[in-house]
């Protein structure tokens, strides 16, 4: 009677190699560049190990793309951990700026601004998004630009620079629309919506809010209006809480 077979240890490692590799990467397209600061993203556990090997490597000086930086980044804000999701933005922008990246480098402080917010650090918030605004400016890229301006909007809020607030999120949907990013657009247009109830014109707030619900209509884009104008109001009265 024969002995039975050595298991193939070199292909069961190449396997369960291969399969963590699959894994991770699934993770990392769920993760947008751009912070979802208006809804939620799901997070799964592939997310989490995806930024514990991350970390490891960033923390023994490894080399990191800086887009991968950033979408962990992304899973650690996402997760709650504001701290961890500002040493890999710093980490991507750093690394973004050497290669050259500049769009990855703007969207990483972009990013740190609206973790400053989130945590109400709002000095800090306003220092690194009018960093990224003047980064984003350098990229020639639409989008990146868009949501800069969108992200310092929101930091005015918080400011209770409610004027200030619409001059920059009306310049992002101007910079959406010239894009053709129906999506940006109308989301911006939500926020100044919400932005000029805020300050008491309920009419000129309503027309806002209509004109974006037929760009959506007309486009086809899921948004959630309710989360977007709620993300605005919770800024707002979370600065003037005592």
């Amino acid at each position: 009677m024969k002995p039975p077979p050595e298991p193939d240890y070199m292909a069961q490692l190449i396997a369960q190699n291969q399969q963590m590799i699959d894994l991770l990467a699934a993770a990392l397209a769920m993760i947008p560049d751009a912070l979802e600061t208006d809804g939620d993203v799901v997070l799964v556990p592939e997310m989490q190990q995806l930024a514990d090997i991350t970390e490891q490597i960033v923390d023994r000086g490894g080399d990191v793309d800086p887009r991968l930086l950033l979408k962990v980044g992304n899973a650690a804000y996402y997760g709650g951990d504001d701290v961890k999701a500002r040493k890999f933005y710093a980490s991507a922008a750093e690394s973004a700026e050497r290669t050259g990246d500049m769009e990855a480098a703007a969207l990483a402080i972009s990013n740190t601004s609206a973790s400053f917010v989130r945590g109400e650090h709002v000095d800090s918030a306003a220092v690194y998004g009018e960093r990224a605004v003047e980064a984003a400016q350098v990229t020639g890229d639409a989008a990146v630009q868009g949501e800069a301006l969108a992200n310092l909007s929101r930091v005015r809020v918080a400011q209770d620079d409610l004027g200030g607030s619409m001059e920059l999120q009306r310049a992002a949907a101007e910079t959406f629309g010239a894009a053709g990013d129906k999506a940006g657009q109308a989301a911006a247009m939500f926020r100044m919506s919400e932005i000029t109830r805020l300050q008491g014109d309920d009419t000129a707030a309503a027309r806002l809010s209509d004109s974006a619900a037929i760009l959506v209509r007309g486009s086809q884009i899921e948004l959630d209006p309710d989360r977007i104008r709620g993300n605005i109001r919770e800024l707002h009265q979370t600065v003037r809480s005592p």
